[in-house]
């Protein structure tokens, strides 16, 4: 039987728990003694901090009983002579992918890759003994362990499909150690190797990598606290490896935008593998107009060709193109500008974990239309690899509102507001009782609009989250008493020229304060109150209830809804003050129900108030929309409530509205 390597020579290493050593060469004599030293003693005089008798020296046992905590040199007795040198052994494992030389530990690597392995260990000293060859053959001290999902341990590794690398047995005898060469292509394991019927030997999935070593039954004599093998010592600590399933796929940040917007896609597939990406079948949008989804420029590991060429990564040939080339499969123009179709389309590289997010921008003039979005790669084989989305982009909207209950005294500052997710400007007119027919300026309704002319109309612009707002002076405008409607629209275009734009409208009543008392259509079966309806809610809550005030204040609803009330409210003491809105000012309550609002002060004021009312009225005084599924104290949990969670804020408006017909608040 082969002996491993076990010939020690004066002030030779070894490890403890090695049995077997012959350490005849370093000068110890059987039955004599080796001392060992602290720092601070001086060899061969002071008294040794440590003694072992030496029995057999050609079957030495470097004992952990006696060795551990005690590494460094060992002398012969009364000597400064060093007899070995005692060391705790260290071993770790990483994984290298040669293409690219960087550690993929725990990562995953595409298939095709060639891997090597990393060793570092201080046992490599072994390979110096002098009986570490025999006839010149290195004898191999190191097993590399390679165990597959499910449970395969591999004793080789194919570098292609003939030839196979021996994990076990290996000699190490360098510091780092390589399994095969480092960074020499196509060498190492080949993770994409086929069999002799063409099946690929290595599945995609996780496979667990350590390494052991038991020279001289170290790893047997040499264990833990609980008699395991020794991690970090005689066997490493397990690494992980996935060689990546060769699919790709892609997914949008957004199913549906508003032109002018951004969305993202994100590829998931082969790590550090390249894919084309491009704006699929675009290649008809005319020249001048349409303005398909760009690419964004500047994006790490997003590669486009040159606008004026060579158009290298456009000759791709995609999958079911009959011979076309992506970038004959894309526009070429982009806002008037031949750019030869290269903004629409890139090489992208995905990350080591197998990802890359590529965005994508719209403009205002971007053609509304399903566009897909695909992603491909061709494989040495041939085979493609491809996947696509479609992303919707649609035409925006203008809406407008004017804060109040509609109706107002000529000399008021109306507020006037909206969206516009359409253009960056929104252009105001007013249309009513003898005003000009194609709609009169709103400071000056008098005053006729001249379609294209934008500054004969009021322009407002649009802030970076599509709303916008004016105040609207009502004293001089030279008007008659009566109902006008207010259009907001997109771009400067008058009354009777609006069917190519977006636009909205909003009507109000101006007059003097009799006549809009006497217009009131408010509370003759609720007297003495100021509102019809109350919305109590969070603030975490106010972007949708905002949606629900402005529906229903457009519907001619009286709302009390605080960001309205700002200037009432201003100084009042609104523990005293809310209370008593919810209590006796509105015909009922809605209360928008939230984690968040049962955790507010106000809110729970306000619902206190409310159910104090609710109590003694013999109809329906609080309405509950839930945005979870959360009880609120004090409100049986008998009661029917609406599900707000996928319900769009203008719906549940019209719900209360009909509730409040039905109740005859309104």
């Amino acid at each position: 039987m082969e002996l491993d390597p076990h010939i020690i020579q004066a002030g030779g290493d070894v490890f403890i728990g090695e049995q077997g050593l012959d350490i005849s060469g370093t000068g110890v004599k059987s039955g004599s003694k080796i001392s060992y030293y602290t720092g601070s003693q001086t060899v061969g005089v002071s008294t040794p901090a440590a003694n072992c008798v030496v029995g057999d020296t050609r079957n030495y046992f470097i004992s952990p009983t006696e060795f551990v905590g005690r590494t460094g040199n060992w002398f012969i007795e009364n000597t400064s002579k060093v007899a070995f040198v005692v060391n705790d052994p260290a071993i770790s494992i990483k994984i290298l992918d040669q293409n690219t030389g960087k550690d993929v530990t725990g990562k995953s690597v595409p298939a095709g890759s060639f891997i090597n392995f990393r060793v570092e260990s201080n046992l490599y000293v072994i390979s110096r003994r002098s009986d570490a060859r025999l006839n010149d053959r290195p004898k191999g001290f190191v097993t590399i362990k390679v165990k597959s999902a499910d449970g395969t341990i591999y004793s080789h590794l194919n570098e292609d499909s003939v030839n196979a690398i021996s994990l076990t047995g290996q000699f190490l005898n360098a510091l780092p150690f390589y399994l095969v060469p480092v960074n020499v292509p196509k060498k190492g394991w080949a993770t994409e190797a086929l069999d002799t019927k063409g099946n690929r030997i290595y599945k995609a999935g996780s496979y667990t990598v350590w390494i052991e070593c038991n020279v001289n039954k170290m790893r047997d004599n040499y264990k833990d606290s609980s008699g395991s093998s020794y991690t970090g010592k005689t066997i490493s600590s397990t690494r992980m490896i996935t060689i990546a399933s060769d699919t790709v796929r892609i997914e949008s940040s957004k199913s549906s935008i508003i032109r002018g917007g951004r969305f993202a896609v994100t590829i998931t597939g082969m790590p550090n593998t390249s894919y084309l990406l491009w704006v699929e079948g675009i290649s008809l949008i005319p020249d001048d107009i349409g303005q398909p989804p760009t690419i964004i420029d500047d994006q790490e590991n997003v590669r486009r060709d040159p606008v004026s060429g060579p158009f290298t990564i456009g000759s791709y040939a995609f999958m079911g193109g009959g011979g076309r080339m992506v970038q004959q499969d894309v526009a070429q123009y982009s806002g008037g500008v031949n750019v030869n179709g290269t903004v629409y389309y890139a090489q992208i590289t995905l990350s080591n974990s197998g990802t890359r997010t590529v965005g994508f921008q719209t403009t205002r003039n971007t053609k509304d239309q399903m566009y897909t979005i695909r992603v491909e790669r061709r494989d040495a084989a041939g085979r493609f690899k491809s996947d696509d989305v479609d992303v919707n982009v649609h035409k925006g909207a203008v809406t407008i509102v004017a804060v109040g209950n509609g109706s107002y005294d000529f000399g008021e500052k109306v507020r006037l507001a909206g969206t516009n997710s359409e253009t960056s400007d929104v252009y105001l007119f007013i249309s009513g009782p003898n005003l000009p027919p194609e709609g009169g300026s709103l400071t000056d309704p008098n005053t006729t609009v001249i379609d294209g002319l934008s500054n004969s109309f009021t322009s407002v612009d649009v802030l970076e989250d599509n709303t916008w707002q004016y105040k609207w002076l009502t004293a001089y405008l030279n008007i008659e008493a009566g109902t006008y409607t207010i259009y907001a629209a997109a771009t400067p275009n008058h009354k009777d020229n609006l069917e190519n734009t977006l636009f909205g409208t909003v009507s109000v009543i101006l007059g003097k304060p009799t006549e809009i008392e006497n217009a009131n259509i408010s509370f003759e079966n609720h007297p003495g109150k100021k509102y019809h309806v109350g919305l109590s809610f969070a603030g975490e809550e106010r972007d949708y209830v905002k949606i629900v005030f402005e529906t229903l204040v457009k519907n001619g609803v009286s709302v009390f809804y605080d960001d309205n009330e700002e200037v009432e409210m201003w100084g009042k003491n609104l523990a005293v003050y809310l209370p008593e809105v919810f209590s006796k000012d509105v015909g009922c309550v809605v209360i928008f129900a939230s984690k968040n609002y049962i955790k507010k002060a106000y809110p729970s004021l306000e619902k206190d108030a409310a159910l104090t009312t609710a109590i003694y009225s013999k109809k329906e005084y609080i309405l509950v929309g839930k945005f979870d599924d959360i009880q609120i104290p004090g409100i049986l949990s008998t009661i029917k409530n609406i599900n707000l969670e996928n319900m769009p804020g203008e719906k549940f408006a019209s719900l209360i509205i009909l509730k409040l017909q039905r109740l005859k608040i309104i």
